[in-house]
């Protein structure tokens, strides 16, 4: 045991997890690590010390932690030490064997005698997840930090994640199964969005069984290698004869016994069938942009009991960190029919993205059906664009009416060029 010079907590009861908690290790006496939310929704890590029987209490650490460290424990990227090192202060909380509190302290690392911390390694524990077809994105940084949001960006991540949740499950359609994603409406003040897969059959075929159990547990290793295992691996990792990753050899596994169960080997093998999983899930989620209301997504699993188990926190910074590993799948897709306007039309678009200095950006377009899509957009004959429209959309946010050429791909306007 070891004392510490007592300091006043800053706001009240911020240690304490009132909700959402969740056991990661319970030794069959006491909770070894678990976490949860404090009444101000911040989430709280906590780990025992030890245990004072000689006094009858049992003494904690409890750490306020981002949901970014929360996923990386959780994901074993980072170890509890490594979190106490960077965030620098904790809570100690004493309970007595009721849980009941005795006493509460905040503290700096420096106070606390080495042989009381968590060794380097001290990663998070493997644990039991509960198997389901439920997963939710969201919003964090910026304004969703404020609980506002573009509705455009809102719909636009909502669109993004329901394609990659699509992509991600096609293999299911292998075995004569039909995937369908639905998205369910988000709670007031909320920017936490919520997808259910639902697995259909054809009536008359009865297959589905306890195997969707382990196709629900392949999507949770899956989508744990997507988003921390496969930043790390070589750059060249899938364009050998094999793939030598243990990593990827082990979701392999996985989803070749999926097959075999169903008697129904993938054309190209199981290998290819994955690698082409991963490649087109990435293109879903290649073009969201982190610049406006939010500068982070935070994707994971969800529960009936609100644990949720995070597969990972992205930024601006993820889609460059698995480029070069994966393929460009528009090289394998038909070319697109190309057309172009003869002379300028008019076009009315939100410009969300540009640069002053080269002219080039990127826009809202609502089409004749009320279609939003992307477009680029590129304004030529001026040394500079500031204080112009393309500035002026973007700043208040608002579409404006422009003269340009438009560039089409398969009927679908993909580019303007506007000289001014």
């Amino acid at each position: 045991m070891f004392e510490v010079r007592k300091h006043k907590s800053l706001l009240k009861n911020f240690h304490k997890v009132v909700e959402n908690k969740r056991v990661l290790f319970n030794d069959g006496d006491n909770d070894i690590i678990y976490t949860g939310t404090n009444e101000y929704k911040n989430r709280l890590l906590c780990f025992i010390m030890f245990e004072d029987d000689e006094n009858g209490y049992l003494r904690y650490i409890h750490m306020l932690i981002s949901e970014k460290q929360y996923s990386d424990f959780i994901n074993q990227k980072t170890s509890l030490r490594n979190i106490i090192n960077t965030n620098e202060s904790v809570f100690i909380v004493d309970l007595d064997y009721a849980l009941n509190e005795i006493d509460q302290n905040l503290v700096s690392i420096n106070e606390i005698p080495t042989d009381y911390l968590p060794l380097e390694n001290s990663y998070c524990p493997d644990f039991i997840k509960e198997s389901s077809f439920t997963y939710a994105v969201s919003l964090l940084g910026g304004l969703a930090d404020s609980h506002k949001a573009e509705a455009r960006e809102l719909s636009d991540v909502s669109t993004h994640f329901s394609d990659f949740l699509k992509s991600s499950t096609s293999f299911i359609n292998d075995f004569q199964l039909e995937n369908k994603i639905y998205v369910e409406a988000l709670k007031a003040g909320s920017f936490k969005i919520n997808f259910r897969v639902e697995i259909k059959e054809p009536e008359q075929l009865g297959i589905i069984d306890n195997s969707t159990d382990k196709i629900s547990q392949f999507l949770s290793n899956y989508f744990k290698y997507f988003f921390n295992k496969l930043p790390k691996e070589d750059n060249l990792v899938f364009k050998s004869e094999t793939v030598e990753s243990e990593d990827f050899q082990s979701l392999e596994s996985e989803l070749q016994s999926i097959y075999e169960e169903k008697y129904a080997l993938p054309e190209g093998g199981v290998e290819q069938k994955l690698i082409d999983l991963i490649n087109y899930s990435a293109t879903q989620i290649e073009d969201i942009n982190y610049g406006g209301s939010f500068k982070e997504l935070k994707f994971e699993q969800s529960s009936l009991n609100d644990s949720d188990t995070p597969f990972g926190v992205i930024d601006s910074s993820f889609i460059p960190s698995i480029k070069n590993k994966i393929f460009d799948v528009s090289e394998f897709e038909a070319e697109p029919i190309k057309r172009i306007d003869e002379n300028p039309k008019e076009y009315k678009f939100q410009v969300y993205q540009f640069n002053t200095n080269t002219g080039n950006g990127s826009a809202y377009f609502t089409d004749s059906e009320g279609s939003v899509s992307k477009i680029v957009v590129h304004a030529r004959g001026k040394e500079d664009y500031k204080n112009t429209s393309f500035t002026k959309s973007m700043d208040e946010g608002k579409s404006i009416l422009f003269i340009g050429i438009g560039v089409y791909k398969d009927d679908k306007l993909k580019k303007i060029t506007c000289e001014l």
